[in-house]
């Protein structure tokens, strides 16, 4: 049997090393891509409305109104609409 001298013990610490640094490199960028694709490519902004929503104590008539303004309805419509709608009771 041969006693194992200190400079063996080195040159099995760096091919330890060798081996064991780029798998662990391998598998934190394997991870880092998963993960990056698991997330939504666009996060959903809170506390948003669509332009067609109102907060609930506006009346239909001021939705009516903000939806032509924005330009989401022509103005005949808004006519039609208003008309169908009935007078305002604000």
């Amino acid at each position: 049997m041969s006693v194992m001298k200190p400079w063996h013990i080195i040159i099995l610490l760096l091919l330890l090393v060798a081996v064991v640094l780029p798998l662990v490199v391998i598998i934190g960028v394997v991870l880092a891509a998963a993960k990056k694709s698991s997330t939504p490519a666009v996060a959903p902004m809170s506390g948003t409305q669509p332009s067609w929503s109102a907060p609930a104590e506006s009346s239909p008539h001021e939705i009516l109104d903000r939806r032509l303004a924005s330009g989401e309805i022509a103005e005949e419509e808004h006519r039609r609409l208003r008309e169908a709608l009935g007078p305002d009771r604000r």
